[in-house]
């Protein structure tokens, strides 16, 4: 089932075009280039010191640490 992206109204398989909006956009071009990742920054844990990023994902972060030994 194809819908309109402004109205989500239900569209025949073989008119993909809304009587309202028209025809979709078309898809943007894949490239070849590569965007930069977003990197997350480290947190401040009082009580640990941060050594480095491990990985990350799409829901988060995971560091190396340490526990700070304050003299």
């Amino acid at each position: 089932m194809i819908r309109c992206p402004s109205c989500g109204k239900r569209l025949r398989d073989g008119d993909p075009s809304c009587a309202t909006h028209g025809p979709p956009p078309p898809a943007p071009q894949v490239t070849g280039e590569r965007t930069a990742p977003f990197v997350v920054p480290a947190p401040d844990l009082a009580p640990y010191d941060i050594k480095r990023l491990l990985g990350q994902g799409g829901f988060g972060a995971v560091f190396q640490a340490a526990r700070a030994v304050h003299e």
